[in-house]
């Protein structure tokens, strides 16, 4: 995406657009490296048979609540199915084939960069929100990208309705079980980088740095979190991890009142704060 926006091919109109979607921030969104070694040794004191982290004394869950807070997606709504039968008019429309990449999207969104008739327009939000989900939020490696995640996306207006941090999590979850089960049958000395895991574990990194002070976000109170965050504020965070003392813990991510609309369904966006808006202090 930061190329796509170097080479000035993201404008006014398709800004405006993803205003109107939970994924408005994209643009902003910061580049942050994930910490094999704090990976690593986070997975080292995971529990699976309660779901929980054992880490300076606490049982820590983590939540899909946690994923809404970090990304600022709904944690309520419509449950989106990546293996269903949904309508894939939108996918055949796009694409020629039965399986794309994530390069693949990259070429068609400089395709209809270049028309800005309202269809193309539309298409090209659509295209790059769903290369942030299949890059950012459910990573794989560079094979094929489910077809039927675009049934959720094609229609702007509706992409609130989903519930997007569930998907995130559940998709998570699978891959730290995963990762855990592997580190038990190996050598635990290996890197996470070693393994071929999906998986936001960038969503589990931030976590770990909201809930133990670790790092310094560069802005506080910041909605959607990540936005709060650059790469060099996460210098010496494995050091800190390891120092970490039950007094440093707290034990979860309490939501701003900007936040509670994400996570409970009858709490509604702020008086006179627009669907999209960057939430700054």
């Amino acid at each position: 995406m930061r190329e796509l926006k170097q080479d000035r091919l993201i404008v006014h109109r398709h800004e405006t657009l993803l205003q109107r979607t939970p994924f408005h921030y994209i643009l902003q969104f910061p580049y942050l490296e994930l910490n094999h070694s704090l990976l690593l040794e986070l997975l080292d004191q995971y529990d699976k048979s309660d779901n929980c982290f054992i880490i300076a004394g606490h049982r820590l869950e983590f939540k899909s609540e946690d994923i809404a807070l970090i990304f600022g997606l709904p944690n309520h709504g419509k449950a989106v199915r990546l293996k269903s039968n949904a309508n894939k008019d939108f996918y055949h429309r796009i694409f020629d084939k039965e399986a794309i990449t994530r390069y693949e999207i990259v070429y068609h969104l400089r395709r209809y960069a270049m028309d800005q008739s309202d269809d193309a327009v539309e298409v090209f939000v659509v295209l790059l929100i769903g290369l942030f989900i299949s890059t950012v939020l459910l990573p794989s490696s560079n094979a094929s990208i489910v077809s039927t995640l675009w049934s959720c996306v094609e229609q702007i207006d509706h992409i609130y309705d989903y519930a997007w941090a569930p998907l995130v999590f559940r998709e998570l979850l699978v891959e730290i079980n995963r990762a855990k089960s592997d580190m038990e049958d190996e050598d635990a000395s290996d890197h996470l980088s070693d393994y071929a895991y999906g998986g936001c574990f960038l969503a589990l990194q931030l976590w770990i740095c909201e809930i133990a002070c670790l790092g310094k976000a560069e802005i506080q109170g910041c909605c959607p979190r990540i936005l709060g965050w650059e790469r060099n504020n996460m210098d010496g965070i494995l050091e800190q991890f390891r120092l970490l003392q039950p007094s440093d813990i707290r034990c979860g991510i309490n939501p701003l009142e900007s936040e509670r609309h994400l996570i409970d369904s009858d709490v509604l966006l702020p008086f006179g704060e627009q669907v999209g808006q960057v939430s700054f202090p």
